[in-house]
């Protein structure tokens, strides 16, 4: 039986790092945080999970959260229904790849705290995992997850044909892999960006889950998404229209469905972790 996590960055619009700033803006003309379209994409994303029953892990941007909860806080309940997971503060690049910006070991932890803090005050629940903004991690994450009593983080690409396996990262904290397809010179992630793009189709989507479920051995396959790339069209830097949006709904509630067809197990990383401690004695 595969077992399946959808993961949800739930973030501000298409967030982008900005040379020597901390905080992300959102690609506009404006360079300026905005949360239009993932709020249109959560309202879209809800009657996905309701219709399901599926539980999702959301790595929630603890400003995102806040404005959200200022603007509409009847949406907090869809979030909590669904496992909780911390995505940064203002989506800050913590390695500084992108940004130039070195960030302090004491700073890091400082950020991550902060965040983990706002969103436990407005979720009522404790963040268990973690997914750095921008995947960019650095090489004490780990230890700082472990500081703030983090079970895993769910930041790193691993090239597999088969559901990845969690591993440790030294220091009671565990990594949950994010699966890389192989296909040539060419990688492709699980990250649905490229539905919704049009830069694979569905069917070719499809193929490449087929492959994953047939080398399955009890690994963890994680699906994820954006909120606000229900909404918006990078490609053309396009708000989408209540069309184009339930367009996007449907391509996901295409794969939700077609894995459940096939016999997965969709289930939040939290849960597959007690059932992997169950099947094999390791303690996460």
């Amino acid at each position: 039986m595969p077992y399946v996590a959808l993961t949800i960055d739930l973030d501000r619009d298409y967030p982008v790092p900005v040379s020597g700033a901390l905080k992300a803006a959102s690609y506009s003309p404006e360079c300026k945080p905005s949360f239009t379209c993932t709020i249109k994409g959560l309202k879209a994303l809800s009657s996905i999970l309701e219709e399901t029953g599926i539980k999702a892990t959301f790595f929630i941007e603890a400003r995102a959260l806040q404005h959200i909860n200022a603007q509409e806080e009847a949406l907090v309940s869809i979030i909590t229904r669904n496992e909780i997971g911390c995505h940064g503060l203002d989506h800050e690049d913590l390695a500084g790849k992108y940004t130039g910006i070195s960030i302090s070991p004491p700073r890091q932890l400082a950020l991550i705290k902060k965040a983990t803090e706002i969103i436990s005050k407005i979720t009522r629940s404790k963040p268990t995992g973690f997914r750095a903004p921008y995947l960019s991690t650095t090489p004490n994450l780990g230890e700082i997850l472990r500081t703030l009593n983090y079970r895993y983080d769910s930041s790193i690409y691993l090239e597999s044909f088969k559901p990845p396996h969690p591993y440790p990262l030294g220091c009671k904290v565990y990594e949950i892999p994010l699966p890389l397809y192989p296909l040539g010179e060419r990688k492709a992630s699980l990250y649905t960006w490229t539905l919704h793009e049009g830069k694979r189709s569905i069917d070719e989507f499809k193929q490449i889950l087929d492959v994953y479920l047939a080398n399955d051995d009890g690994g963890l396959l994680v699906i994820s998404t954006h909120t606000w790339h229900l909404a918006y069209r990078i490609s053309s830097n396009l708000k989408l229209s209540p069309q184009q949006v339930q367009e996007n709904v449907s391509l996901l509630y295409s794969l939700i469905t077609y894995l459940e067809d096939k016999g997965s197990t969709l289930l939040p990383i939290g849960e597959y972790l007690k059932k992997d401690k169950t099947k094999t004695g390791k303690s996460f």
